[in-house]
């Protein structure tokens, strides 16, 4: 009992009465003076942790100017397995029956899209991914959800069920009917989680 009441009579000495309020006046001098400098500090416990920082390394370039990713090409690997790149606005005419039916499938159906209010909604890179594919997504009142194709390829796919994008799991999948007997499952994901 002794030694805990002269540890916290050590530590009472040790350390002054006003530190906190000396590193509360000092984030906010620091804060005003990055602001200053047109750097806007959200958080200010951590100013004293970014001045350590020298490099900052941001992902998904461009989320930094818009508000939003945007379907820009795709890379599809054709049946002579040779790499290829197609622009988005392309992408319904290249992927054909013949070759990357089954990836415009994939975008056609796996997506967590939805009618609200008789317009589609949903994150809006899936939008565009779903826009390239032209395929339509009539709203339909029962449980089923049918994205048909534009008239060149008369296709019908029924999205059976949708297991949505689960961050832990890094991938969401559909399970979607083509035809009287034909089951699919499309899964999109991180590629590390995916493979």
């Amino acid at each position: 009992k002794e030694i805990i009441i002269k540890s916290l009579d050590l530590i009472t000495t040790a350390l002054p009465p006003a530190l906190t309020t000396v590193l509360t006046l000092g984030a906010e001098i620091s804060a005003k003076r990055l602001k200053s400098s047109g750097i806007l500090a959200k958080s200010r416990s951590k100013i004293n942790l970014a001045g350590k920082v020298e490099v900052m390394c941001f992902d998904k370039t461009g989320t930094l100017t818009e508000e939003s990713l945007r379907l820009h090409e795709i890379l599809f690997q054709d049946s002579s397995q040779k790499c290829v790149k197609i622009p988005a606005s392309d992408i319904a005419s290249t992927l054909t029956k013949d070759s990357g039916s089954h990836l415009l499938k994939l975008m056609a159906s796996c997506h967590s899209l939805t009618h609200i209010k008789g317009e589609i909604r949903g994150d809006p890179l899936e939008l565009d991914m779903f826009a390239a594919t032209k395929w339509e997504f009539p709203n339909k009142s029962d449980d089923t959800e049918v994205a048909s194709t534009s008239p060149t390829m008369k296709e019908e796919i029924t999205i059976l069920k949708r297991f949505e994008f689960l961050p832990e799991l890094q991938r969401m999948s559909v399970l979607i009917k083509e035809g009287p007997n034909s089951h699919t499952v499309f899964t999109k994901g991180s590629p590390e989680k995916v493979l």
